[in-house]
């Protein structure tokens, strides 16, 4: 007579074998793979800073030469 497994005995067993298929890279790797996630998220964040702050530049000039009906829709086109 067959003995059936459980749900949950099913399913931990699913878990592992993920487990074991997914920790295939070495220690290095994981790192190296984490720092350029990390430079990526940080070149990102540098875009879209500089990004910001030369939109509210260019509304900020445009405010002085233009006045505010100018200015406005400026900054609100980069952003």
């Amino acid at each position: 007579m067959p003995k059936f497994k459980s749900k949950s005995q099913q399913s931990k067993n699913l878990k592992k074998q993920a487990k074991k298929e997914t920790s295939t890279l070495s220690l290095k790797e994981q790192l190296a793979q984490k720092r350029k996630a990390a430079q990526g998220r940080k070149e990102l964040i540098s875009l879209l800073t500089t990004a910001s702050f030369s939109s509210v530049l260019v509304g900020i000039l445009l405010f002085f030469v233009g006045g505010i009906k100018v200015a406005v829709p400026a900054v609100l086109e980069d952003v």
